[in-house]
């Protein structure tokens, strides 16, 4: 789509590259910095922006931390002087052992999120680690502020469910529209996920090629048969994996898929 000057996007996949700018967008912050990750570690990276994060609260710039608690591999006491300083930390549906435990305990955030001062916006794959330094990953920095307004009010939502089970999935996952583009919501659900239908329609309407690149590839039935619908109907159809992921398992399983 042909992007204005309110809507400015930027592709970086170079993790050197794209945390040093992410660092300098919270250093610049004037108002709040809301993040929302999957994974935040206590390691050299993870020190760098928890550091940077206290010194902006410091400067009284308001700090929300929302990180997946089983994701998380840090802890509460690795926060508390951005906690003492007055930000907020919150780890989304910590672990519980019961007669539910892994169906319930399954249900994960895996979102990247940052906003910063309604202006704004990093979305993509790349945790707050030094281990993602090993990766290639994608991140979007996205200057709008009625974009960047969106993602900031999903990020609160979020914290509002962070550990609560029963909810209403539809008013948490209905398409958010605003400035040209669709904001496609899933929340933790065995059911009910917008984002994979989301994919079956745009496989199922593609007309000339698709490109899918990702770590893992575990495509269920809908989705298996999608792609080779459109192979068949004369798509280009491109998947590219690691030849060796992170996950032995998930590579066992994926080779299971390929034949189709």
């Amino acid at each position: 789509m042909t992007l204005t000057q309110d809507t400015q996007i930027r592709l970086l996949s170079d993790p050197l590259m794209y945390y040093t700018a992410m660092l300098n967008d919270i250093r610049q912050a004037e108002k709040y910095v809301y993040i929302e990750i999957y994974r935040f570690r206590n390691d050299p990276m993870g020190v760098r922006f928890r550091d940077t994060l206290i010194a902006k609260q410091k400067q009284g710039v308001r700090v929300k931390l929302l990180i997946d608690s089983w994701g998380a591999s840090s802890s509460h006491h690795f926060f508390q002087e951005l906690v003492d300083a007055g930000g907020e930390l919150t780890f989304f549906k910590k672990i519980r052992f019961n007669w539910d435990g892994f169906t319930k305990s399954h249900r994960r955030d895996h979102r990247k999120i940052i906003a910063i001062d309604d202006q704004i916006t990093w979305i993509g794959s790349a945790n707050i680690t030094s281990y993602s330094l090993n990766w290639r990953e994608s991140m979007f920095r996205i200057k709008s502020e009625p974009l960047t307004r969106k993602f900031k009010t999903i990020i609160l939502e979020n914290l509002r469910i962070h550990n609560k089970y029963f909810y209403d999935k539809y008013a948490y996952t209905r398409v958010i529209k605003s400035a040209g583009f669709e904001i496609i919501r899933d929340v933790p659900a065995l059911a009910f996920q917008p984002v994979k239908k989301k994919f079956l329609d745009l496989i199922t309407n593609a007309s000339r090629e698709i490109t899918i690149e990702t770590p893992y590839f575990l495509p269920g039935s809908s989705l298996r048969k999608a792609l080779a619908d459109a192979a068949k109907r004369g798509v280009k159809v491109q998947i590219i994996i690691p030849k060796k992921s992170d996950v032995g398992i998930m590579d066992l399983l994926t080779s299971k898929y390929l034949g189709d």
